[in-house]
């Protein structure tokens, strides 16, 4: 029961977060004309996330009665610097956009953990061959030889990883879903580009 319970955590955590966060977008494009500020070092794109403020999504559409269900939704990154505030996600879109500026790919790795509030969103990219992540703004570089599951067993920080995915912070495509740490990835929950 359990498994079946975990499988459709998954399910709503990972796919409902896409679709939901695309509808509540519709009300952001608002926020499309900002301009987000011009970094050329990881250092500076540190920087300009320490203005940003660590606020819950449920608290900042307070007006959604199903909140506590669809709790998590993916802003656009203009959103977040306009705001100044957004949670994890919010975070992880920001400084994809700007590592964009570096001419680096930034992913959106989240982690779905048991418990769920443990559960969390960070911004993993590579620079020659090396892991790194920005958490909730801050950089992070891993040792060489620390591989993709290295950095979803740290961002579990120890928690039961029930599920972990790789996606595209602006189009929200999935990359890939794993259920478990090394779970092998059933066809319906992988999407390529």
């Amino acid at each position: 029961m359990r498994n079946y319970i975990n499988s459709w955590l998954v399910v709503v955590y990972l796919w409902g977060r896409v679709y939901y966060s695309s509808v509540l977008r519709l009300f952001e494009t608002k926020y499309l004309s900002t301009i987000l500020p011009t970094v050329s070092t990881l250092a500076e794109i540190e920087r300009v996330s320490e203005q940003v403020v660590w606020t819950a999504d449920w608290k900042l559409a307070p007006w959604i009665k199903l909140r506590r269900l669809w709790w998590d939704c993916i802003s656009y990154a203009e959103t977040v610097w306009a705001t100044k505030k957004d949670d994890c996600d919010g975070f992880v879109v920001l400084d994809c956009k700007l590592l964009k500026q570096l001419h680096i790919d930034g992913y959106l790795l989240s982690v779905f953990v048991n418990p769920r509030e443990k559960s969390h969103a960070v911004c993993s990219f590579m620079v020659d061959g090396v892991n790194h992540m920005f958490t909730n703004g801050k950089h992070i570089e891993f040792d060489p030889s620390y591989g993709i599951l290295d950095v979803v067993d740290i961002v579990a920080a120890g928690n039961e990883i029930l599920a972990w995915s790789l996606e595209d912070p602006e189009t929200h495509k999935i990359i890939l879903i794993k259920r478990g740490r090394n779970g092998s990835v059933p066809n319906i929950f992988m999407r390529r580009f």
